[in-house]
């Protein structure tokens, strides 16, 4: 009797697969925030997956590329070369196109801009095992790739090839155990990623995903499968049939590396099947095991050098230049498609430290890799499979043509790249009048928070009616600030309120900004309410001195002459010297030396004694203008009269003002002077106060409260982790 009659068909494993990932989304949708418990199982997962990456590369690059003969590799450069440059142009040219949705902001270049020794360590191998610990792919794999050219020309290699096929068969053998387990993962890691994903984060970055879907799926599932069909002249629905399950477990896995024994079967079985329908011309050329070398040189090495999912760092880094309204120079803007290439060599985890490398080496804020670092549970999908996609078309069309069998449909190519291309233009189009500059959008956004409700709790706050500094004289007070807030129970907070994001009045008209959420956070600890205090700069220490104010917390500047008569806690903040100037007038304010040289320059600033002695210091032969304020539009109604060329301040305020001012740029000249430090002030006689708003804010910084000021005032994200994200347990049962 057969046992297995009446029993259901065994699904597979892509369908095992694709089944967990429904469950998964359906899971996470379900239970929002308590899905996060799994992420540690797909977590763990990946990180097995991972751990055997790169000793599988190394050992079949050195076995396969070393195998070969140096004729043989060299042909195989030769007819390769033109097939992976024609491939990187297409992507590109895709990329660039899309990129004309982002109108960023260009300026003539004056000074060098690429960190020739950062590029320089990324990309060359000086220590093959520094390399492996930093993670620099690009240097590991010309390391290798290098070191199996040499190693054809050594004669006794054998025993050391049965030392990397055994490593090879390992690393295969633990992935196909692991993958059966797939399944399983999938549920993990969809049930996380659906559960827990903020979509009101994700909105303020929907036009560079938007860039992302567009680009990454019709060249997934158009041109790149069309390509192939049109050079193989294989049917695209076989293409795609023999290519599902490579997608399907690169993409639930989050591991192109895993989809390359699947591209080498795929590789194999349609060279049998056109060879069984035409003559090979080459067909006596190899034997099975010069076929086999040759097909798994060629598949491995396209695995670092074809990440086409990397190549989308291009798109998010001009969009973050669009996003923090950064000016980017002419030449980095058209040297940037070369610097993401080699940035992109890899795997996709290379995609961060080249978002890093790049933004870094464009002078955008440090937040960037933050910023990119949000997106990875929803981009890395579309990433991971058009790189499979992409080790495929070098695997079948160096292949197909190595071995003789390319046959070109030069009517059909045009016709769909005309086609494809007036999409993506089209597409393009559309999208740059769809969506706002998202600049403006985080400036309106920065103008509607407010303070969270966790910390204004309980807690009774009063704004004080300014008074007359002009007659104020210092109290010779003995008691430490400390212990009279303790004893009065109310805190007394000196703040300015035109210094946004730090502290400033919001369109409710509330006493917000970063500073002004730690004077809540301090008054909670203490136990106490606040008050409070208005002042201006040029009295800001008089008004101390005479106990107006307990500590005086909107973004204030350490200096030596303060420091002679007051105490500074230690800095929280620290940010160089920057200027707002038109954007048309950009290029001639990157450096300070070209700034020194432009005759009968005005200056704005407001009357702080900090920043006026810095403008006679820097800049001696130009005019100070004294604005009443600089957080507001008055510095674009002074540009406008033309009372002012350029207006100075510190870099973190500088970038927030130009959002709202998208007319105008933050730039941050070359031989700045040393960073801004900001730190709260307090009178000399409260050491104890001193030392107790150290600890404390020592105690901010490692409890979390700190970054997530800086997400909100900063980085302008709103505050959505206090409240459990959308579920359906939670919002409907």
């Amino acid at each position: 009797m057969n046992r297995d009659k009446g029993r259901p068909p065994r699904l597979s494993l892509p369908a095992q697969v694709t089944l967990g990932l429904v469950l998964g989304i359906i899971f996470g949708l379900l239970v929002g925030d308590k899905a996060a418990v799994l992420a540690p199982v797909g977590r763990v997962y990946t990180m097995l997956m991972e751990a055997v990456v790169f000793p599988y590369l190394i050992c079949t690059l050195l076995t396969s590329l070393g195998d070969l003969t140096p004729s043989l590799s060299a042909r195989l450069l030769r007819k390769s070369s033109i097939i992976y440059l024609f491939l990187i142009l297409l992507v590109f040219a895709t990329l660039i196109i899309l990129a004309q949705s982002l109108p960023v902001n260009l300026a003539s270049a004056a000074h060098e801009n690429v960190k020739q020794a950062s590029l320089l360590q990324f990309l060359v191998p000086e220590n093959v095992f520094y390399d492996l610990s930093q993670g620099y792919v690009p240097a590991i794999v010309i390391f290798f790739t290098l070191f199996g050219l040499a190693l054809q020309h050594i004669p006794e290699k054998t025993s050391f090839f049965k030392i990397l096929t055994i490593i090879n068969q390992t690393c295969l053998f633990f992935w196909k155990k692991l993958v059966q387990l797939a399944p399983y993962a999938t549920f993990a890691l969809l049930a996380d990623v659906s559960g827990t994903i903020r979509f009101g984060q994700l909105s303020d970055l929907s036009q560079f995903l938007t860039l992302l879907l567009i680009g990454s799926l019709l060249l997934i599932f158009w041109i790149i499968p069309l390509t192939i069909s049109t050079f193989t002249d294989i049917e695209y629905t076989t293409i795609m049939t023999q290519l599902r399950d490579a997608m399907i477990i690169s993409a639930v896995t989050t591991l192109s590396v895993v989809a390359i024994p699947y591209i080498q079967a795929v590789t194999s079985r349609l060279l049998a099947l056109k060879s069984q329908q035409t003559s090979m011309r080459n067909s006596g050329e190899f034997d099975a095991h010069e076929r086999d070398d040759i097909l798994q040189t060629i598949t491995v090495v396209s695995y670092p050098f074809t990440q086409l999912g990397n190549f989308f760092i291009y798109l998010f880094i001009l969009f973050a230049a669009l996003y923090y309204n950064h000016t980017l120079e002419t030449d980095q803007y058209y040297f940037l498609p070369i610097l993401t290439f080699f940035s992109s060599i890899g795997s996709p985890t290379s995609s961060i430290n080249g978002v890093s490398f790049l933004s870094d080496s464009l002078s955008l804020p440090a937040d960037t890799n933050s910023l990119y670092v949000t997106l990875i549970p929803v981009i890395r999908y579309p990433q991971v499979v058009l790189s499979v996609m992409g080790f495929s078309f070098i695997s079948l069309i160096v292949s197909f043509s190595l071995f003789g069998m390319l046959k070109l449909n030069f009517k059909r190519l045009i016709l769909h790249y005309t086609a494809f291309f007036l999409v993506i233009s089209i597409s393009s189009l559309i999208l740059k009048n769809v969506f706002p500059n998202p600049g403006e959008k985080n400036y309106e956004r920065l103008n509607g928070f407010s303070i969270s409700p966790s910390l204004t709790q309980n807690i009774h706050a009063a704004i004080m009616p300014s008074f007359d500094e002009s007659r104020i004289k210092p109290v010779n007070s003995q008691e430490d600030s400390l212990y009279r807030i303790q004893r009065s129970g109310i805190l007394r907070v000196g703040f300015n309120a035109d210094m946004r994001p730090f502290s400033f009045y919001n369109t409710k008209h509330e006493l917000v900004g970063y500073d002004i959420s730690f004077a809540y956070a301090l008054a909670k600890s203490l136990g106490c309410n606040i008050e409070f205090i208005p002042f201006t700069w040029q009295h800001l220490v008089d008004d101390l001195l005479a106990d107006k104010f307990d500590i005086a917390m909107s973004a204030i500047y350490v200096t030596e002459e303060r420091l002679r008569k007051v105490y500074f806690t230690e800095p929280y903040f620290h940010s160089p010297m920057s200027m707002i100037v038109p954007i048309d007038m950009q290029n001639k304010y990157t450096s300070t030396e070209q700034i020194r040289e432009i005759k009968s320059l005005k200056i704005g600033i407001f009357n702080d004694p900090v920043l006026i002695p810095l403008v006679q210091e820097n800049f001696p032969n130009a005019s100070m203008i004294i604005l009443p304020a600089l957080s507001g539009n008055q510095p674009a109604e002074a540009f406008l009269r033309h009372e002012i060329d350029a207006a100075l301040w510190s870099e973190a305020q500088t970038r927030v003002w130009v959002l709202g001012h998208p007319n105008y740029a933050s730039i941050v000249p070359s031989g700045v002077v040393a960073p801004f430090l900001m730190a709260y002030m307090i009178q000399k006689n409260s050491p104890q106060f001193l030392r107790f708003l150290n600890y404390w804010l020592e105690l901010k910084s490692n409890d979390g409260f700190q970054q997530k000021m800086y997400n909100q005032w900063i980085l302008i994200r709103p505050l959505e982790n206090e409240q459990p994200r959308w579920s359906f347990l939670g919002n409907y049962l």
